[in-house]
C-alpha cells in the first residue's frame, strides 16, 4: 500500500464519458409535419453517469473489503490478487481472502439520478457516427438557444445524443437529449418542447457560426461549451446547420397561404 499523499501533479485524469439518459416515462408527441419526427418530456428521467477508468478496462472490486483498482488491460492479472484490506481488523490477516466470487473484475462505476429531460428525434437523423455528430451539435445549439431564452447559464443542463433503435420498424436514429444537471430537476430542459420550432430555428441561427469557413466542426462562437471540449471531433456544426435548413426548418414553417 502507498501512504495517502497531496501531490496532485501525480493524480490520473479521466476523461469524462457521456452519461446515458432517458425520457422513459414521457408521452412521445409528433411535430406539426410528423416527418419531422416526435418529442417528449419527462420530469423523473434517467441520466446515469459511468467510467471504466482511464483506460478503459473498467475496476476490480473487492466485495469483502470495499478495496477497489483500475484494471490495466484485457489479460492482465488482477490488481487486487493479495491485497491488504481497506480497513484492517484486530483478527484480520495481512491480506483479503480471494474466494471465486470474492473479487469482482472489469466493472464500470457509476452512480445515477432522476432529473427532467427533453428528447427529440429527428426521422431523418441516422443514428450511425455522422448522425450523431450531427446531432451533438443540434443539441448543443438547442441548448444555449433555451438557456439564453431563460436567461441561465446553459451548463446548468447537460446534452446527449446517441442511437437509437426503432422497435416497430428496426431502423436506427439519432436521439437528442437535454437534462436538467441538478437532481430532482429545475424545470429547464423540459420547457424546450413548449415552442419547439422557434428554439430551432434559434439554435439555426447559433450553428450559422461568425467564425465562417474558420470553423469546421465547432468553436467557442458557436456550440462549443467547456463540458463538450473533451470531445470536439464528435461535433459537426456544418452538417447540422445543413440539416435543419434541408429536412426540418422548411418543414415547420407555416404555408404562405395560411399566415
Amino acid at each position: 500500500d502507498k501512504p495517502p499523499h497531496a501531490r496532485y501533479e501525480a493524480a490520473k485524469f479521466i476523461r469524462p464519458l457521456e452519461p446515458w439518459v432517458t425520457a422513459d416515462g414521457g408521452e412521445a408527441r409528433a411535430f406539426s409535419d410528423p416527418a419531422v419526427g416526435t418529442m417528449r418530456v419527462a420530469r423523473d428521467g434517467l441520466v446515469l453517469h459511468h467510467s471504466g477508468g482511464a483506460d478503459g478496462h473498467g475496476y476490480a472490486v473487492c466485495l469483502a473489503c470495499g478495496r477497489a483498482a483500475e484494471e490495466t488491460g484485457e489479460d492482465a492479472p488482477s490488481p487486487l490478487k493479495a491485497h491488504a484490506p481497506l480497513f484492517r481488523s484486530r483478527k484480520g490477516g495481512e491480506t483479503c481472502g480471494e474466494g471465486a466470487f470474492t473479487v469482482q473484475r472489469r466493472l464500470r462505476l457509476g452512480a445515477d439520478q432522476r432529473t427532467d429531460v427533453f428528447e427529440l428525434t429527428f426521422a431523418q437523423l441516422p443514428g450511425d457516427d455522422d448522425g450523431k455528430r450531427t446531432g451533438r451539435a443540434i443539441g448543443a445549439a438547442l441548448r444555449e438557444a433555451l438557456a439564453r431564452d431563460l436567461g441561465v447559464d446553459a451548463q446548468d443542463m447537460g446534452v446527449v445524443a446517441r442511437g437509437r433503435r426503432d422497435p416497430t420498424t428496426g431502423i436506427e436514429r439519432t436521439t437528442i437529449l437535454l437534462h436538467d444537471r441538478p437532481a430532482g430537476g429545475a424545470g429547464y430542459a423540459i420547457l424546450a418542447a413548449e415552442d419547439a420550432p422557434a428554439l430551432l430555428k434559434a439554435a439555426r441561427d447559433i450553428l450559422d457560426c461568425p467564425s465562417g469557413d474558420a470553423c469546421e466542426t465547432a468553436c467557442p462562437r458557436c456550440v462549443l461549451a467547456r463540458d463538450l471540449q473533451y470531445d470536439q471531433t464528435g461535433l459537426d456544426r456544418r452538417r447540422a446547420l445543413e440539416f435543419l435548413d434541408r429536412e426540418v426548418l422548411p418543414r415547420l414553417a407555416l404555408p404562405r397561404e395560411l399566415k
